[in-house]
């Protein structure tokens, strides 16, 4: 299997996270810069990361990857991270959605800031802020699992919040949401999470 990715993507980050907590054999990592690889835009037509190649198989969109990556990970034999056919599915799912929407919105966020000055538009800003805190005020009230019992929530929230931490720290969000701060305190030393902080390469 091949996962094209980048070091500094939250979406990509997120499949990463998942699939280092799965232990899952065989996976190689491909660099890809979803603005200038043609290579990439071959795998995926939108040219966007992450994607996945398994053989003959290519999936695009995190949340997809996830649950293939997961289902291959309980047909090992291991705990799922999607929790299907369990009464917290949807819970669970809700979470991940929150999550994908605070990085939607961070991302959006940081490419609307690297436009001239005079070409941002301050509409869309508040808007995305506004989104980044609302979603982080429902996260500090949902099931986000433990670095000993992730779940796909777990690997999304910490995905958002480390990316905020990278591209938007001026945002400050601990201050007003502090038990999602003491939460991934307590995350980010996981070895999953530390091997994956995001970074400029």
């Amino acid at each position: 299997m091949q996962l094209y990715y980048s070091t500094t993507s939250p979406f990509a980050r997120k499949v990463y996270m998942l699939a280092l907590a799965a232990k899952l054999p065989g996976l190689e990592l491909v660099r890809a810069n979803p603005l200038a690889d043609e290579t990439l835009r071959a795998i995926n037509p939108l040219g966007k990361i992450p994607a996945l190649v398994d053989g003959e198989l290519t999936l695009i969109d995190s949340p997809l990857i996830c649950e293939y990556l997961d289902d291959k990970s309980t047909a090992l034999g291991n705990p799922g991270f999607f929790h299907n056919h369990q009464t917290d599915y949807y819970l669970l799912q809700r979470t991940h959605a929150l999550a994908d929407g605070v990085m939607d919105a961070a991302v959006a966020t940081v490419m609307e800031r690297r436009r001239a000055d005079s070409e941002q538009s301050s509409h869309w800003l508040k808007r995305w802020h506004l989104a980044i805190a609302n979603g982080l005020t429902w996260l500090e009230t949902q099931d986000l699992g433990s670095a000993s019992h992730p779940h796909i929530g777990t690997f999304a929230t910490v995905a958002a919040l480390g990316y905020l931490d990278f591209r938007l720290p001026d945002l400050l969000w601990r201050n007003d949401h502090p038990t999602l701060a003491r939460w991934y305190a307590g995350m980010e030393a996981v070895e999953w999470a530390a091997t994956t902080k995001p970074r400029d390469a």
